[in-house]
Formats: structure tokens, C-alpha cells, sequence
């Protein structure tokens, strides 16, 4: 959906709640719109709601933890995906947003430990193998893996751009700068407008000595937006 659909989900739940304010879904899909649209609060606010209505609402309690690791309040988000998981314990978004929660808290055992049951739950499910690849990614011992997992998400989700731009980065990290073009084009076709992603295969093809096509991919980067020092064209292209 468009930002627009969002917003006119919204306000078609305003109405239906204001009828019938005892129907706990009416809740959680407004509260889905707002989290769509950023307003994590007011996403928090409604699954709440649909909780105090329905208390086993398992999908509002994971899409409450969701919102609250956006909003960096990892305990309070663990807190969630474990309810959820005591609901439904074969919910393998839930072992894998608990396994990025924990990353930030600190627990990067017991982090590994979820980002594997997701996979065991559901081997062909993108989301999972991303955020382990994500894991294995801080740990320069582990970028192999990193890379197998990204292969992996990118074969079950081909049109999974950041992935591609996540494995184009380790493999530019790796100087293989040439693989690191291809997944950065990968970024490009999908996303035309990816500024990141054109400033990332600039930094490649100069490592490849291609200044020229680095150069029109810095100042693409720079027309898109994207925030960089004035010496980085000023200093490579004439």
C-alpha cells in the first residue's frame, strides 16, 4: 500500500471503531496502518487495545514487539515475542525479530540460537536467513556464512533488495569488487532512486579503476540525496 492507502485504512477504522468500539481486529489493523506509516506510539496504543480486548491476540502481541524493537525497547519487545511464542510456538518471525531484539540487547547467544529455530521452523522463509546473514555480518569470522545466507534469501526472494545491497557490501569489504557491482546494478534495477546504493558501486568501480563510471554514480548518488564530502568528486572527477 501507498501512504495514502495507509492513511484512508485509517480513517475507515476511525469510523468502524467509533460503531463498534468493542472489536479487537478493528484495533489491530489501525494499529498495523500507523506502524506502516511510522507512528510506532500510536501503533503501540492500539495493539494494546486489541489486547485488553482479546488477550491471547498472539498477531498483536508479535506486531507489538515489531513496533517496540523499532523504538530501540528491546526488553519490552523480547517481552512480546515471548508471549506470542507461548501462544504459537512454530511462529518463525517471532524466533527471528526476538533474535535481532536480543542482538541489541546484548544476548547475541541467545540471539543465534533464535535466528537457527527460525530457519529450522521454516527453511523457506527469506526474512529469516536475512536476519542471521545480518548477525554473521558483525563478526568478520563469519562473513562466509554471511554470504551463504544472503545467497539463500536473495535464491527464495529474488526481488529482495537488501540483500542484495547487504552482500554487495560484504563482498566489496572482501575486494570483490566486481561481485559488489553486480549485486549494487542487482539494487539499482529493482530501486532506481537506491542513492546508497549508487555511492556504494561508485566506491567499487574506482576500486576496480573505472573512475569515470564511479564518478557519474557519485554525482547520481549526490542528485538522489545522498550526503557526502564535496572532495570525493571534487578530488576524482574532472
Amino acid at each position: 500500500m501507498l501512504n495514502g492507502d495507509f492513511k484512508e485504512a485509517i480513517e475507515d477504522f476511525d469510523d468502524f471503531i467509533e460503531a463498534k468500539p468493542r472489536e479487537a481486529e478493528a484495533y489491530y489493523y489501525r494499529g498495523l496502518a500507523k506502524g506502516e506509516l511510522g507512528q510506532n506510539w500510536e501503533a503501540i496504543d492500539d495493539f494494546n487495545k486489541a489486547l485488553a480486548l482479546r488477550p491471547d491476540y498472539v498477531e498483536a502481541l508479535y506486531n507489538r514487539g515489531n513496533r517496540k524493537r523499532v523504538l530501540t525497547q528491546f526488553k519490552e519487545a523480547i517481552h512480546d515475542y515471548n508471549k506470542a511464542l507461548l501462544l504459537q510456538p512454530d511462529m518463525t518471525l517471532a524466533y527471528s525479530y526476538r533474535g535481532l531484539a536480543k542482538e541489541n540487547f546484548g544476548d547475541s547467544k541467545g540471539a543465534l540460537l533464535d535466528f537457527d529455530k527460525a530457519v529450522e521452523l521454516n527453511p523457506k522463509e527469506p526474512i529469516a536467513y536475512y536476519n542471521r546473514a545480518g548477525f554473521y555480518s558483525h563478526n568478520k569470522e563469519l562473513v562466509v556464512k554471511a554470504l551463504s545466507d544472503y545467497d539463500k534469501a536473495i535464491e527464495l526472494k529474488p526481488d529482495y533488495i537488501n540483500a542484495y545491497y547487504n552482500r554487495g557490501v560484504i563482498k566489496s569489504g572482501n575486494h570483490d569488487h566486481t561481485g559488489a557491482v553486480a549485486d549494487f546494478d542487482k539494487v539499482i534495477t529493482l530501486k532506481p532512486n537506491h542513492a546508497k546504493a549508487y555511492f556504494a558501486r561508485a566506491n567499487a568501480k574506482k576500486d576496480l579503476g573505472d573512475t569515470d563510471g564511479a564518478c557519474k554514480d557519485w554525482k547520481k548518488a549526490k542528485e538522489l540525496g545522498f550526503e557526502m564530502h564535496a572532495s570525493i568528486i571534487n578530488s576524482n572527477c574532472h
